[in-house]
């Protein structure tokens, strides 16, 4: 019997927005009953990640997002997209809990979420998961980390 080779001279190919730690964060708040993942950047990266689970799941997916645009990020910083968001989300449903997490825009630009999260009077986990580093396993532990930190009592 010859033997087989199972070697490959593909290079590896690695499709960044499917490993995408925002894409890892949104399915860590979707595995929370009754959660709202609040993407907090540009509408494509929701959409990407929405149609993305949607196909894999073979059911509709509820994301929302702070659609921050690029002039939206640099005059405004993104406090009022996400505080508008909030606002937009309960008005519809009633989510148990809002998971917001980042994309590289927001990342980039510097926004303060912790800080906006305060402001919000509705419950509320965020976490920081830019899409430029890390992967969608350490967005999913990032987001899980948060929710522990931010919601378990000492």
């Amino acid at each position: 019997m010859g033997e087989v080779s199972h070697k490959s001279n593909k290079p590896l190919q690695v499709n960044p927005f499917k490993l995408s730690q925002p894409m890892g964060a949104t399915l860590a708040f979707l595995g929370i009953d009754g959660c709202m993942p609040l993407m907090h950047g540009g509408q494509g990266c929701t959409s990407f990640t929405k149609v993305y689970y949607t196909r894999h799941f073979s059911e509709p997916i509820a994301i929302q997002t702070s659609a921050v645009t690029d002039a939206i990020a640099v005059l405004d910083g993104g406090d009022y997209s996400i505080v508008e968001s909030v606002k937009n989300i309960t008005k519809k449903v009633t989510p148990s809990l809002i998971g917001l997490h980042t994309t590289g825009l927001p990342e980039t630009k510097g926004d303060d979420i912790r800080g906006v999260a305060a402001q919000v009077e509705y419950p509320l986990v965020y976490v920081n998961t830019p899409d430029y580093e890390g992967g969608f396993e350490s967005g999913w532990a990032l987001t899980c980390k948060a929710l522990i930190e931010q919601l378990v009592a000492p």
